[in-house]
């Protein structure tokens, strides 16, 4: 069982339109659940860019800033988070990242239980 993973080696990619972002996926925990049954993604958005509302059925996400800030929008309430700041989001309720900085945002988006993050590998792949 290989218990590291060189996330450098893993592409970055875009999402399409109107979802304005970038991502990877870090850990499928669908595909390894032996390891970890959780999914981890980490996503990046540039000032201004955001993702579409939604809510996860069954999931709780976790958020991890590891990079500058942005605006959660979980419920209807906007929370502020910068580098270090942890945001926990029940399953069933509404939320969506908003980079309303000057900087870019990077965030870990673990999944428990592990999520379908398929779509992810769909994206566009980047040459960073």
């Amino acid at each position: 069982m290989n218990y590291i993973v060189d996330t450098n080696a893993i592409p970055w990619r875009a999402a399409p339109a109107p979802m304005i972002r970038c991502g990877k996926v870090l850990h499928d925990g669908l595909q390894n659940p032996q390891l970890a049954p959780v999914s981890i993604g980490i996503f990046k958005f540039e000032p201004g860019q955001y993702g579409l509302s939604h809510t996860h059925q069954v999931e709780t996400e976790i958020f991890y800033t590891v990079a500058g800030g942005g605006t959660l929008v979980i419920d209807g309430n906007e929370y502020k988070v910068k580098t270090g700041m942890l945001a926990i989001v029940p399953p069933g309720i509404e939320h969506y990242p908003v980079n309303n900085g000057e900087k870019e945002w990077q965030y870990l988006a673990i999944f428990t239980p592990a999520f379908d993050m398929s779509f992810v590998n769909d994206w566009e792949k980047l040459s960073l």
